[in-house]
């Protein structure tokens, strides 16, 4: 498992939306893939991006799968789940 995999049925992934930005809703997505496209999970504002990275990190570990951050045209593998003290 390297940084270069993509995202599979199952992970989350933490999306930021530009256009939501600009029209005034949250940017931040966290959204878990789904054989049919994505399920949202939960939004939040750039403030907020520290707590849905860590609620991914978290779901993921729960789940026993992985999380991911939308980096420009790829994703980047978040670091796993370690204590409590990851979520805020």
């Amino acid at each position: 498992m390297t940084e270069h995999d993509e995202p599979q049925v199952g992970d989350f992934i933490l999306l930021f939306d530009a256009e939501s930005d600009d029209s005034g809703e949250p940017p931040i997505l966290l959204v878990q893939v789904a054989q049919d496209g994505f399920g949202g999970i939960a939004e939040g504002w750039i403030e907020q991006a520290d707590q849905l990275e860590a609620r991914a990190r978290f779901l993921a570990h729960e789940e026993g799968t992985r999380a991911w951050r939308h980096v420009g045209d790829g994703y980047s593998l978040l670091p796993p789940y370690e204590t409590a003290k990851d979520v805020h």
